[in-house]
């Protein structure tokens, strides 16, 4: 058997805090108990502040997601899967938690939980009836547990944003009455007001006063009694529009000058039509930096800044994670560094930018995204559509992102001088062409589903042969100390049962197969080309091939190297000798396969100019 520890926890905090260690520790005790051999902590599986209750770590981008892909693909037998407790997989619902259980142990995994010593696998779910019924009670009390969480998380918020009167809560003397003003807004107030008691020194931050109430140094305030009323969030984060920072008493917000000139220079460069490619060329040729920190500004960030109400002062609740606004927006919220003149002329209609069909044609369509680079600088190759009205077609071309985007050194010099333009289609075919069939292996014609379904059948089908076999040898034992007409029927009747049983679970092999994707070469090579046919196909198909496609390449290349100076892309492939160089007009102008052979005398020179520019890059 083999243990795989697993540990989850829900945010970034609890890192530092005792979760790690608790879980670490109940896990390495019970394999102790039990005799189990842990592999080292650096290989556990691990989701680090990733949420149960919304079920992030079981989505496809978790890391037990991912494990659960691959039991459910390719089998769990002799694979123990150990937690602390259950709430570590899972604080979904009840049916949710059964439903996952139910699926990975018909893979044959067998799940571990360490605080109620219960070990979980395919029999167990089907012959202990008081294990399943604790299952279903402690997802109940996590899910609840967690859910009620919520609930009063999210009715704090709306006291919070609605407003709330606030009360002093024991007796005491005021010994502080503090007013606050904003350095850029006097609009903006607080009254922060301290209270000792015999127990403690409070402080009440409120946004007004109540009417009526005048606080003065000394005065004794009884229990309940109204203070005034905060309508805006005390800030617990700093966290704000970038042009802003958060006052020390966390109830203002004041404006960062230089950011804000950035700001309303980009406003002032888009309402007088300048594109969002041109600003972003013009802000890294100035040097400015962007405001997250990163490797320069890029058109997405400057699209995200014109399009933020929050320039105009506007706030907007919203939930990322729910991904839904909540409330109306609130005006006035920020200060305001837009005028809402400058506003209007950033978003009126612009000729050209609502080509019909331009959002949805560009899905995925650069198969070359996360491969391609620049042999000069090392930096990505920016993907350029080229509209063509005469045709209806568009033309695609890749360049350099340091030159296009105009991006500078330090000492202000650029990053790169390579500007030439390289045709996509060309390259694109000539790769495709080259490498696409032995890129799209069968695990990319595959059906999840039907492995899922698989797997179970063939668990089921295996403890049925083994069973069989028991019986069998049971059998043939007593045939040794009698032997009878009766025990010799039987034998021969349980011999053919087995080798049906095997028949079966042969057959059902061969369909696991199928449903991986295996196939003769033949009907491979034409199963590649229909693919290929549709990946420019501006619909659900054609997305989807040139989603497999793309997943395809980067799972067999580790970069593309667009040389500008001898006109040729390298195409480097992850553990191979073979080397590749396609030129500018899609020719295969080399392709080695040297695993197993030394080069040949004529294949040398371009071999060793290839390692040269290799080595440069």
């Amino acid at each position: 058997m083999r243990a795989i520890p697993y540990l989850r926890w829900s945010s970034e905090k609890q890192t530092s805090g005792s979760t790690i260690p608790r879980q670490t520790g109940t896990i390495t005790r019970y394999a102790a108990e039990k005799g189990w051999t842990l592999p080292p902590e650096s290989e556990w599986l691990r989701d680090e502040g990733v949420s149960g209750y919304k079920g992030h770590n079981l989505a496809p981008t978790g890391e037990l997601g991912k494990f659960t892909d691959k039991i459910c693909r390719e089998g769990g037998r002799d694979i123990f899967l150990v937690v602390e407790q259950l709430d570590r997989l899972s604080r979904k619902s009840p049916g949710e938690v059964l439903e996952w259980f139910f699926k990975v142990t018909n893979a044959g995994l067998t799940v571990v939980l360490c605080d109620n010593k219960m070990i979980v696998d395919q029999l167990s779910l089907r012959n202990q009836s008081d294990q399943l019924r604790a299952l279903l009670d402690d997802s109940e009390r996590a899910n609840t547990e967690m859910a009620r969480k919520v609930v009063l998380l999210q009715q704090a918020w709306a006291s919070i944003r609605d407003g709330m009167d606030v009360s002093v809560e024991r007796p005491g003397t005021a010994i502080g009455v503090d007013y606050l003003a904003s350095i850029s807004n006097p609009v903006d107030t607080g009254i922060d007001i301290t209270v000792k008691t015999r127990r403690s020194t409070d402080t009440y931050e409120l946004s007004t006063l109540a009417v009526g109430f005048t606080p003065i140094v000394g005065d004794l305030l009884q229990e309940k009694t109204l203070l005034g009323r905060v309508a805006r969030k005390v800030h617990t984060s700093s966290t704000c529009p970038a042009w802003l920072s958060l006052s020390p008493c966390r109830r203002f917000f004041e404006p960062i000058p230089d950011k804000v000139a950035v700001v309303q220079r980009i406003f002032e460069l888009y309402a007088s039509g300048v594109a969002k490619v041109a600003i972003t060329r013009i802000l890294n040729g100035d040097g400015v930096p962007p405001f997250r920190g990163g490797d320069g500004w890029g058109p997405s960030s400057v699209k995200a800044l014109i399009d933020s109400r929050a320039v105009i002062g506007e706030y907007q609740h919203k939930s990322r994670a729910q991904d839904r606004t909540f409330g109306d927006p609130i005006p006035d919220y920020f200060p305001q560094i837009i005028s809402n003149e400058l506003w209007q002329a950033a978003h009126a209609p612009r000729s050209g930018h609502n080509r019909e069909g331009r959002g949805r044609s560009i899905l995925v369509r650069n198969l070359f995204a996360d491969i391609a680079t620049c042999q000069n600088c090392n930096a990505k190759m920016y993907f350029q559509r080229k509209p063509r009205k005469k045709t209806g077609v568009d033309d695609a071309y890749l360049q350099c992102s340091n030159y296009f985007m105009n991006k500078t050194n330090a000492d202000g010099s650029p990053r790169c001088t390579d500007k030439m333009m390289w045709h996509y289609r060309p390259i694109v075919n000539g790769l495709l062409d080259t490498l696409l069939s032995s890129a799209l292996d069968d695990q990319h014609f595959s059906n999840d589903a039907e492995i899922a379904a698989l797997n179970s059948l063939i668990a089921d089908q295996r403890r049925i042969v083994e069973d069989l076999g028991k019986h069998l040898d049971n059998l043939a034992a007593n045939m040794e100390d009698r032997k009878s007409e009766r025990l010799q029927r039987r034998f021969d009747a349980l011999e053919k049962e087995e080798a049906d049983a095997k028949a079966a679970l042969v057959n059902l092999e061969e369909q696991m197969e199928i449903a991986r994707g295996k196939v003769d070469p033949a009907i491979h090579v034409k199963r590649v080309a229909a693919i290929r046919a549709e990946i420019d196909q501006d619909n659900d198909d054609g997305l989807k091939a040139r989603i497999t496609i793309k997943n395809a390449l980067n799972g067999l290349i580790t970069k593309m190297r667009f040389d500008a100076d001898f006109r040729f892309v390298y195409i480097d492939l992850i553990a191979s000798q073979r080397f590749i160089a396609i030129e500018q007009n899609g020719e295969v102008a080399s392709d080695m396969d040297l695993h197993g052979r030394e080069p040949t005398e004529a294949e040398k020179p371009f071999l060793d100019a290839y390692r040269r520019r290799k080595a440069k890059a």
